[in-house]
């Protein structure tokens, strides 16, 4: 048996709500329990398995329902209630909707307006490779000598592995890219243990131009801050966007929009940005493993800007899950802070 636990709260001065109804609901099975006074539930005996959660109160109306799996998270559950008004606003919502719709079209316009007017990052990735090369130029187009040759094989001994550690941060180049600089970082050292000046330096040229001058495209994602921050936050917003477009639309459908509910969907979408901008700087410093089915595992590099930017979108659509995150992170980091310090 699994146990949740959670709490009801009213929407719009987000106090507790005491004797509220709480609904757990997986397949046909119901359970119910009430709120105390601090407006807090508890269920002790669930089976395994994803629950829909619902607060239900006379006069009040749930804000949506809240699905979670108790046996793969001791996470709480937050329900919220708000205001039951006397009809619905169809009106008001259609032009919240409408509104949302024109919202996500002008943030698609200024995203690529902003790839068109902000020029591309064309300055070296590495400034200290620039250099290394430099010196090994110099010293591939010297006179050959015993010295010359020993002040050579020593800058390019190890040289791929330098090249591969300074390239493994920079989100300029592809994955092949750096493979491919790795690759001629280990020709060049080969060609000089052989004594192919002339094919070292070729290579050296090859490699040096990738450094110096990375491949660049105006609609690649940016690597770089500030724009890093930028292009996650205008994901996230394009995610919450996205969301509130579908959840608006089958409030619509269902003839229940009200109009109190306009204000928590407009905090949504001003707040879920930033939110999605620190779960992003959080999580990109991990490696997630993904286990498909099958039982094939997928490694996934958040640090890459495909997948950081694609990331950002999903996070984005979850606003309460994304909350819940911060909010869970901030706590074990000041509990841990607590611990470390003694309680003072």
């Amino acid at each position: 048996m699994a146990k949740a636990q959670g709490s009801v709260v009213y929407a719009d001065s987000m106090k507790p709500v005491a004797g509220a109804t709480v609904k757990a609901v997986k397949d046909k099975k119901v359970e119910t329990r009430l709120t105390d006074e601090n407006g807090e539930f508890t269920f002790d005996d669930l089976t395994a398995g994803e629950w829909a959660f619902s607060a239900v109160q006379a006069g009040y109306r749930p804000s949506g329902v809240e699905k979670f799996d108790p046996g793969q998270s001791d996470e709480k559950i937050s329900l919220f209630l708000t205001t039951q008004a006397s009809g619905s606003d169809q009106e008001a919502g259609k032009k919240f909707f409408t509104g949302i719709l024109i919202g996500l079209l002008a943030l698609i316009v200024v995203y690529v307006l902003l790839h068109f007017i902000i020029p591309p990052n064309t300055t070296p990735l590495n400034l200290s490779l620039v250099d290394l090369f430099g010196r090994i130029e110099t010293q591939l187009n010297a006179s050959s000598d015993p010295a010359t040759d020993a002040v050579l094989k020593g800058l390019t001994t190890g040289l791929a592995t330098v090249v591969d550690s300074a390239t493994a941060q920079t989100t300029r180049l592809s994955a092949v890219d750096k493979q491919v600089a790795v690759r001629l970082a280990e020709t060049i050292t080969l060609a000089v243990s052989s004594g192919q000046k002339d094919a070292a330096l070729d290579e050296l040229n090859s490699l040096r131009r990738l450094i110096q001058a990375p491949p660049v495209s105006r609609f690649q994602f940016w690597g770089d801050v500030p724009l890093r921050f930028l292009e996650i936050m205008l994901w996230g917003l394009a995610g919450i966007l996205v969301s509130k477009i579908i959840q608006v639309g089958w409030y619509l459908r269902r003839g229940s929009f009200y109009s109190q509910g306009i204000v928590m969907h407009i905090s949504h979408i001003a707040a879920t940005p930033l939110l999605v901008l620190v779960s992003v700087l959080i999580l990109s410093l991990v490696t997630l493993k993904v286990t498909l089915t099958g039982g094939n595992e997928v490694n996934i590099d958040l640090s890459d800007p495909s997948i950081m930017v694609a990331f950002a979108f999903i996070i984005g659509t979850s606003p309460w899950p994304l909350w819940r995150f911060i909010e869970n992170s901030a706590r074990r980091f000041t509990g841990q802070l607590e611990d470390s310090t003694g309680g003072k």
